[in-house]
């Protein structure tokens, strides 16, 4: 049996170099991958300007009184101004800085009267103003093929009047359920029945990283029929994604299917609980992941071990999991069965995880969640207080 990094290091390990780009707008561009680098086109800032509103002056005359010139100088405005020895101009953020000045002063600082000013002793002489290419300089790296856009990165992207960037392809990912006892939400089911909840969680899940994805339906327990149907899915798509017909019970068809259709297999079972019993097919660089039915454990491997994959499969030279870490203490005891990875999901807020039940069939405990704990399986107990790596879900 293998850890969750193994997994995912298998699965990574059968990804085809051979991926597409495709050019998007900002707009349209958050949590996507770049497929190049990028360097900056223009300085940043691209002129010298004031920090804040106040008085531009030379530093040399401090502190001498100094004479007020006009006009007020506004951000945007495009005439030459020059101060001259011993003159001060007034200026407000962002506008640019006249020739001769090196310092600004904020207005609330100084005492402007009779159309002169003193500048306190308090006030640093070379402060109040950004340089031109203080930040950014033209032709400087500023992001690297692989990177995985942030709002902070478009923002940078934008500063520099780069609205299309070119980016990686997303892969095709279709979404299947499987089990004679389900049903849709959208019909009515039998007491002995079981509406099919994974596959709209997992939709979602996916969509909410940036990944949108197609829902085929749900697989009877027919081996021909599932045959026929993930033969027709891995024809039009890069991905499958399935729950339930993953674990050794008799009407669980997926290795059996795989295997007629010349898929070989990734992994088989995974050291974590819940989500024991997943599974990953490849073939000519697509894949298919079969997970148990149980919506906890097809919920949180998703997210624990498909997400990763489904980035790098996108090109992403970042670790997904690593970037999405953060700090925690923990809020009660945590008693754990050792012997493999225990996944347990909570509630973080003000630096506090709440671990909640995560039994594999549950879906209450989820829907009241915001992140997932890890412990290592030589672990059977954390104690309150204790500081755990948690991950969002």
């Amino acid at each position: 049996m293998i850890g969750i990094n193994e997994a995912i290091d298998l699965a990574t390990a059968r990804i085809t170099s051979s991926k597409q780009s495709e050019k998007v707008p900002l707009p349209s561009a958050l949590g996507r991958i770049l497929f190049s680098d990028i360097s900056a086109i223009k300085n940043l800032p691209c002129f010298d300007n004031s920090a804040l509103d106040g008085y531009a002056y030379a530093a040399e005359f401090k502190d001498e009184e100094l004479k007020i010139v006009e006009p007020t100088i506004f951000a945007g405005d495009e005439k030459f101004y020059e101060i001259k020895a011993g003159q001060a101009q007034k200026i407000m953020t962002g506008a640019p800085m006249p020739a001769g000045a090196d310092s600004v002063a904020r207005l609330e600082d100084v005492n402007a009267q009779g159309g002169t000013l003193k500048i306190p002793a308090s006030v640093h002489a070379h402060d109040g103003f950004r340089k031109k290419g203080e930040e950014v300089r033209a032709g400087e790296l500023l992001l690297r093929r692989g990177e995985i856009l942030n709002p902070a990165k478009i923002m940078l992207l934008a500063a520099q009047g780069i609205y299309e960037v070119d980016i990686y392809a997303r892969p095709k990912i279709a979404l299947f359920s499987s089990g004679n006892e389900l049903k849709e939400p959208w019909q009515s089911a039998s007491e002995r029945e079981i509406y099919n909840a994974n596959s709209s969680g997992i939709a979602a899940l996916l969509q909410k990283y940036g990944f949108k994805n197609e829902y085929l339906g749900i697989l009877k327990d027919d081996f021909s029929e599932v045959c026929e149907a993930l033969d027709a899915a891995t024809r039009k798509f890069d991905v499958l994604i399935t729950s339930g017909g993953a674990s050794a019970g008799e009407a669980d068809f997926m290795q059996s299917a795989m295997s007629e259709l010349g898929f070989l297999q990734v992994f088989d079972h995974i050291d974590i609980k819940p989500g024991r019993p997943s599974k990953c097919f490849a073939k000519d660089g697509k894949f298919v992941f079969a997970m148990a039915g149980n919506p906890m454990a097809a919920f949180v491997l998703t997210r624990a071990v498909i997400l990763p994959i489904l980035f790098k499969l996108s090109g992403a030279s970042e670790a997904f999991s690593a970037e999405a870490a953060i700090y925690a203490k923990l809020a009660s005891d945590l008693k754990l069965k050792s012997g493999r990875v225990n996944l347990t999901v909570g509630a973080y807020e003000g630096g506090v995880f709440t671990p909640m039940p995560s039994p594999s069939g549950r879906i209450r405990p989820l829907a009241a969640a915001s992140h997932f704990f890890l412990a290592d399986p030589e672990c059977d107990k954390v104690r309150a207080g204790e500081i755990v790596k948690i991950y969002e879900i």
